[in-house]
């Protein structure tokens, strides 16, 4: 079995169609406010993200999904001369002329100001008992390998779990490294791309020992930490051996709960360590 596990941080977005019900010029002067409904609070939309985040054909390539506006030439002041709504869009009239078009919808989903209000989270925090309740189905290597859904359910529960598991996949450094790279290529390291190692003590390190390793983070020393990790054990014998995985985001929940730390307050910490 292959196992995969990453911190679950990406976000799903969920918007319904929202019908604009007010639109306002905030009182500073330089950005726009949205006032929908559906939404908690007004959009904020400053007028030099608007320009810059219009994707007609003049400011937009939908051949090469790339930006012709040159962003250089946008001034942080920039200013609308004229502002009403068609329909569901947003017209927009900049002082030079060029006309920008946006869909309310649009706004409310890719705006910085929209998206915190309609992204929803995907993750479930557990522990030991509620994993093995909610007991996350595993996906065979067969149907990872050749099906579109098959991805579809590994990746859903990394983004909602933090782990996923690819069954029965043949037991090759070069079949581990097909299923990794039909989600991303793999992170080149001071290790490789792709490494194997046995309880061989050829490193000074725990890792190539029979020892018990407690719960731990790997790679927290790389100037880029690793996403995702991917294990696959090719050969045992013997007893011990298991896999530990913690969901590391459902501990730091417990410590914030128990110490009563608010998620606004950040606490300063020391790296312990001897030589």
């Amino acid at each position: 079995m292959l196992s995969l596990s990453a911190v679950p941080t990406a976000r799903s977005l969920h918007a319904t169609s929202l019908r604009c019900c007010h639109l306002a010029i905030h009182s500073n002067g330089d950005c726009l406010e949205i006032n929908a409904v559906g939404l908690q609070q007004p959009l904020q939309l400053h007028y030099a993200w608007l320009r810059g985040h219009c994707y007609c054909d003049k400011c937009y390539s939908k051949a090469t999904y790339q930006k012709i506006f040159d962003l250089h030439c946008l001034s942080l002041f920039e200013k609308p001369v004229d502002i009403h709504l068609e329909d569901q869009n947003l017209s927009i009239k900049w002082t030079d002329g060029h006309q920008s078009l946006f869909h309310i919808d649009w706004l409310i989903k890719n705006s910085y100001s929209g998206y915190k209000q309609t992204s929803k989270k995907t993750e479930s925090y557990w522990n030991s008992n509620k994993i093995k309740e909610l007991n996350p189905e595993h996906v065979t290597f067969e149907k990872f390998m050749n099906t579109e859904c098959g991805v579809k359910l590994l990746l859903s529960n990394v983004l909602t779990y933090g782990i996923g598991m690819v069954e029965h996949v043949p037991a090759t450094l070069e079949a581990t490294q097909q299923v990794v790279e039909r989600i991303c290529p793999p992170q080149e390291n001071l290790f490789g791309k792709m490494w194997q190692f046995a309880t061989q003590p050829v490193h000074s390190d725990t890792a190539y020992s029979s020892v018990y390793l407690g719960a731990h983070t790997d790679g927290t020393y790389f100037e880029d930490c690793p996403g995702l990790q991917v294990f696959h054990c090719f050969h045992h014998e013997g007893k011990g051996g298991e896999t530990l995985l913690v969901d590391g985001f459902h501990a730091a929940e417990i410590v914030r709960t128990v110490l009563q730390i608010s998620p606004n307050n950040h606490l300063e910490f020391v790296y312990v360590f001897s030589v």
